[in-house]
């Protein structure tokens, strides 16, 4: 199982799709001002986090969104939830930009939580740091509160014979996750349409079923402000911002088969200039960011109940945020600012250390029993090892077993560019003998000031280096800079391998 380590550097893989300067169809018509109406009864101070109500006495499962899609109505329900949020004016506090701003960039205080002297511009989010997932686990709570308050109201507008079963439905709304590493569907990409196929999307709500821009596809700003954004020119914005596939060559059969695509391009490309997900300060604009780390929250539900014991230690954090210095000893007791517990009490990573007490839960760890928290990852992940997930098309093709992960309207240029590298499988299927690799690297990641990637290789280099892309693991940096480690393939691989084997 994954260590904690690992687990919160996991979290920063991000997938890049965009922030968006794509307008779609607009916002849903509920017939009235039905928002002014909303903000006056929410308030206008932001709220103490408080978690969300059991329903008949238990907590609703947070679940993957494709689970969540087959629940018509609580999934339109989600949509217009998220739409309303993303269409709120920039200013009030529970607005899409506002909350997503607490993440990174514009730096700007929220809630009345200054900062210390000199970090104004800098996001409320702790990167490299101990409290990383515990941070994050009270601000995905502050979207759920502030989604589910939406979809109670929006329940209350359907006309009076349809308030009860929405209202019923409501009730049990939790935020979704994106579990990107499950194998998907056949014949679907691991990146679900509802997310990336088309910037509009045809939602049911209390007047009638309108097709609206897609909330999941792209964020748009209302109106950009250049000034705040200091870094990220407009003109910068608008190349990957076009559509919500940059992140893959764009063709016509766009969207990946498999769940190859997972680790042949997403973690490679996620650090790249190819989408602004990877980019940590404005990341949070980017409405994949919340599926994104929902599921990170899983994992590391999952991983705290195979290793109770351990948890946050006291370490100095390596960079600074909007209230804390570079160099400050963080512990399980630090103010999880600017998330209030109380009028002038903050959560701490003691506090939220029971994912429950925010009033959810997930469906592998509903009963926090070890055992059945092991057979749910040995279910769902263990068929997709780096290694076999990379040579699966061809050592299928070598047994004549065929490839049924993919189908007819399947080949993206990178589909066939990746077959077309003809992997050596036998240099990892040899027989019946199965090897796999891992290579630790330890690196300054801020040495070069920019991306770099290193190379691993068994036996001598090639000498061309426009070869040497064979398949990467992202390594994502909590700076600007990021780092990749490809790990290369040559004809002296299959030697080293009967070497060892010899050996044994």
């Amino acid at each position: 199982m994954l260590p904690l380590r690992f687990t919160v550097l996991l979290s920063a893989c991000f997938v890049p799709t965009h922030l968006a300067s794509f307008s779609g169809r607009g916002q849903y018509e509920y017939g009235s001002d039905v928002h002014a109406r909303f903000q006056k009864r929410q308030g206008y101070r932001p709220p103490i986090v408080t978690g969300l109500p059991s329903v008949d006495g238990h907590l609703p499962s947070r679940r993957e969104i494709r689970e969540l899609e087959k629940d018509e109505d609580l999934w339109n329900l989600f949509l217009l939830a998220l739409s309303w949020m993303q269409y709120t004016d920039q200013d009030v506090w529970s607005s899409w930009y506002k909350i997503a701003g607490i993440h990174g960039a514009p730096g700007q205080t929220w809630g009345g939580v200054e900062a210390i002297p000199g970090n104004d511009n800098i996001g409320y989010c702790h990167h490299v740091s101990i409290l990383f997932p515990t941070w994050h686990r009270p601000y995905l709570a502050l979207y759920e509160q502030n989604l589910y308050d939406i979809v109670q109201y929006i329940a209350s507008l359907y006309p009076p014979e349809k308030q009860e079963h929405f209202g019923k439905v409501a009730k049990s709304f939790r935020l979704p996750y994106w579990d990107w590493a499950a194998t998907p569907p056949n014949g679907t990409g691991v990146l679900p349409l509802s997310m990336g196929g088309d910037p509009n999307i045809a939602v049911s709500g209390p007047n009638g079923v309108q097709t609206i821009a897609n909330p999941l596809f792209s964020y748009t700003f209302k109106p950009f402000n250049a000034s705040i954004f200091p870094e990220m020119p407009v003109s910068s914005l608008k190349p990957a911002c076009k559509h919500n596939e940059a992140w893959i060559p764009t063709d016509n059969n766009g969207t990946y088969d498999s769940i190859e695509a997972l680790h042949d391009s997403i973690h490679t490309l996620g650090g790249g200039a190819f989408g602004h997900l990877s980019i940590i300060q404005y990341s949070a604009f980017d409405p994949l960011f919340l599926l994104h780390h929902v599921n990170v929250d899983r994992i590391f539900a999952m991983w705290q109940v195979l290793y109770n014991d351990s948890y946050v230690v006291p370490m100095p954090a390596i960079y600074p945020s909007h209230t804390s210095a570079a160099g400050q000893i963080q512990d399980k007791e630090t103010a999880l600012t600017p998330f209030f517990f109380e009028n002038d009490t903050f959560w701490t990573s003691d506090m939220v250390r029971d994912h429950e007490v925010f009033g959810y839960t997930y469906p592998e760890v509903s009963t926090k029993n070890r055992v059945e928290v092991v057979a749910s990852i040995n279910r769902l992940y263990t068929h997709y090892s780096p290694a076999t997930i990379a040579m699966a098309h061809q050592w299928r093709q070598s047994r004549g077993y065929g490839n049924t992960a993919v189908t007819d309207n399947s080949h993206s240029r990178w589909d066939a560019y990746r077959r077309s590298l003809r992997l050596p499988i036998n240099a990892v299927f040899d027989g019946e003998d199965y090897y796999e690799w891992i290579a630790n690297v330890r690196v300054k990641k801020d040495a070069l000031n920019d991306s770099f990637i290193i190379h691993l290789f068994l036996g001598n280099a090639p000498g061309d280096p426009s070869t040497w892309h064979r398949g990467m693991c992202l390594r994502y940096a909590a700076s600007d800079s990021s780092a990749a480690f490809a790990f290369v393939n040559d004809p002296a691989l299959k030697a080293v391998m009967k070497e060892q084997k010899g050996r044994a």
